[in-house]
């Protein structure tokens, strides 16, 4: 009892305006943490390598430490995630020297400015796939105070497989790199390409990329589809080729550069009724790479359309059984089995039209910030692996050490006061104690809790071939943009 009225005096004297600011000074070492997101500098796209700046600040100076335990306690723990489809999945975790990488992101994601600076925790993440589009948590913890930041990532681009209407493997080197500029595409790179493969496209039909070479993405090795590997999946290679041997080509797009259009009316269009009526929106008719572009960002009709080229297709993002199947794609619409033939020219379907919108003054509601996207997030975890860094030379830590400060003549008179006003109180009869109150809401540090990406399974599309429907009066065959058996080389 004495004792704590003892310490409860001590306090109110303390709590004058001259000791105040140096209690205040020292219980703001670590307070208020800080942790922000800048602006990417990079673009994330299809196979490219995406930048995103995190910094962490402290409102106060932190204390400097640089040897032993202490030195890794005084660095914060810093945790790079990633949420997508309600599961959030621990991309790299760091604290001190020590950064430990899921196994999924190996040799793709790092800490480039961490060896030199524990304040920038930036992430480089290379070799971007499709999958990779979601939300990215910069999350710091020091101490008992922690705070986070989010930045939501579209990694933009797609590979297609385009062929003419008349026949299979009718380009050229130089006719395929012509054809894809004509549907507003780029002949697609090899790393392109090998991207898409990781995201879990296939197409078996072999075609030019633009080093000359010819190849195709494997997912699920079968009798036609061996190519160059046997029964092992990936992406076919047939090497440099002669510039005049025939294939199809790979084309790659990135962005639509405008709108996309359905048209749609009772008695549908035919091509040249399809052409016509995009001209009265004030449109041209979309052409096909325009098409992927615009499914890439999440267009989605179940209604084949005409296109420029005179082809059919059309956009599903969300699969269902009668949309051409259990697969998203963009689906094409032949005449015959064999992949080939677009519809004849009189033939009625909806039609896809492309306009450059208008600049006008937005007056709709912001799209929701990332913190709110992420409601009942699941964690996944697995291993990680450890990336060793650089150890700092320094000598043993030192001895702990008491400092003091000094009081004035008016603060060492109220004291004085005090332990007398205590002595009195001594003769008064005991009391209960109070009872301590304990603040449950502060947890311990937080578990380091090892994780791995979660990415949808690839699908075994070697019955692709069999999918057939009805449209309008005559049966036609419709064709997912992962079909078809290369006839040349198995």
């Amino acid at each position: 009892m004495k004792s704590s009225l003892l310490l409860l005096l001590l306090v109110m004297a303390l709590s004058s305006p001259a000791l105040t600011s140096e209690v205040e000074g020292i219980s703001k070492d670590y307070k208020s943490l800080r942790v922000r997101i800048g602006n990417s500098s990079t673009k994330a796209v299809l196979s490219g390598t995406l930048t995103i700046p995190c910094h962490i600040t402290y409102q106060s100076p932190a204390e400097e430490v640089t040897v032993g335990r202490r030195a890794v306690l005084a660095t914060p723990r810093v945790k790079w995630s990633f949420i997508s489809n309600g599961k959030e999945v621990e991309i790299l975790v760091s604290q001190g020297n020590k950064v430990k990488i899921n196994d999924a992101y190996k040799q793709r994601a790092s800490l480039p400015h961490y060896t030199t600076s524990k304040y920038d925790v930036t992430l480089v993440l290379k070799e971007l796939l499709s999958n990779d589009s979601g939300i990215y948590k910069c999350h710091v913890q020091h101490g008992i105070e922690d705070d986070y930041d989010m930045l939501e990532v579209k990694v933009k681009g797609v590979v297609f497989l385009y062929r003419e209407g008349t026949s299979r493997y009718n380009y050229t080197f130089p006719m395929a790199q012509e054809a894809c500029i004509k549907i507003k595409a780029h002949i697609a790179t090899a790393d392109q390409l090998l991207a898409a493969y990781h995201g879990g496209y296939e197409q078996c039909d072999a075609g030019w990329i633009a080093d000359q070479t010819v190849r195709y993405p494997i997912q699920t090795p079968r009798e036609g589809c061996y190519g160059d590997m046997d029964g092992f999946p990936g992406v076919r290679n047939y090497g440099v080729l002669e510039p005049d041997d025939l294939y199809d080509v790979y084309c790659y797009v990135e962005d639509t550069n405008g709108e996309v259009l359905l048209g749609s009316t009772t008695n549908k269009f035919t091509l040249s009724d399809a052409r016509d009526y995009c001209k009265t929106l004030g449109a041209e008719m979309a052409n096909t790479g325009q098409l992927y572009a615009a499914w890439n960002e999440g267009v989605d009709h179940c209604n084949p359309g005409w296109l420029a080229d005179g082809s059919v297709r059309y956009p599903i993002v969300t699969p269902r059984e009668k949309c051409g199947g259990n697969s998203p794609g963009v689906k094409t619409v032949f005449q015959f089995r064999n992949q080939t033939g677009f519809p004849d020219p009189h033939a009625r379907y909806d039609v896809y039209c492309f306009r450059v919108p208008v600049p006008t003054e937005d007056h709709g509601e912001s799209p929701s910030p990332p913190a709110e996207q992420v409601k009942g997030v699941i964690t996944v975890t697995e291993s990680f692996e450890e990336l060793k860094l650089p150890e700092a030379k320094a000598e043993n830590e030192a001895q702990g050490f008491v400092d003091t400060f000094p009081l004035n003549k008016t603060e060492a008179n109220k004291l004085a006061e005090i332990f007398s006003t205590v002595k009195d109180l001594q003769e008064l009869p005991p009391q209960p104690e109070p009872t301590a109150l304990v603040d449950e809401s502060v947890n311990g540090d937080e578990d380091l809790s090892p994780g791995v990406a979660s990415f949808p399974p690839y699908e075994d599309h070697s019955d692709d071939s069999e999918e057939s429907t009805t449209i309008d009066y005559k049966t036609t065959a419709i064709f997912r943009h992962s079909q078809g058996k290369p006839s040349r080389y198995y």
